[in-house]
């Protein structure tokens, strides 16, 4: 939630990555609905953000999407309901709200 990285004197780190990753998008999710999350082979996993666990400072989080050999998360999207998100793929609009919902910690669909 986040209450326990608002210190007044030291630094905070949010995250803790291992060798060779890196952090892909950090948002504020308090209006959001669901997540989409996009990977470099084209799959698409859209959850319900309740699905992800809260999770305390110190620990590594929670698997979103499972992913294929040799791929690897490209973006994430935090979809408001009242809002419609559409994003250029494949020289084409993909509205993001018209995926359908999945589970976290499932391959997703490939567009």
């Amino acid at each position: 939630k986040g209450e326990e990285f608002e210190v007044a004197k030291r630094t905070v780190a949010a995250i803790k990555l291992n060798k060779g990753d890196q952090l892909i998008f950090a948002g504020i999710s308090s209006h959001v609905e669901s997540i989409v999350l996009q990977t470099a082979k084209g799959y698409f996993l859209r959850m319900p953000i309740g699905e992800i666990p809260f999770q305390k400072r110190n620990t590594l989080g929670v698997r979103g999407i499972r992913l294929a050999e040799r791929d690897a998360l490209e973006h994430a999207y935090l979809l408001e309901s009242t809002l419609e998100y559409a994003i250029p793929y494949k020289e084409r609009n993909l509205l993001l709200n018209r995926l359908k919902l999945a589970g976290r910690d499932t391959k997703g669909r490939k567009v």
